[in-house]
């Protein structure tokens, strides 16, 4: 494989992820308001990201914004 196709295979690896998480995070927390539940949503991405995924700050307002509409 070339590597216009790893790097495409390897975002939509981390699209997926973070689409996941937001998906699950919000089946189990939906009750939560975004500022109460932020920080435990931070420190479950880097668990569950293991240095793999994208950084926080890369993913956050996604989230956010996933969140709240």
């Amino acid at each position: 494989m070339d590597t216009d196709t790893l790097a495409c295979q390897d975002l939509l690896r981390q699209c997926t992820q973070v689409a996941s998480f937001t998906l699950a995070l919000h089946r189990v927390a939906c009750m939560y308001a975004w500022r109460d539940l932020e920080p435990y949503a931070e420190e479950a991405w880097y668990q569950i990201s293991a240095a793999r995924g994208p950084m926080w700050v890369e993913i956050r307002e996604f989230v956010r914004e996933a969140w709240i509409d």
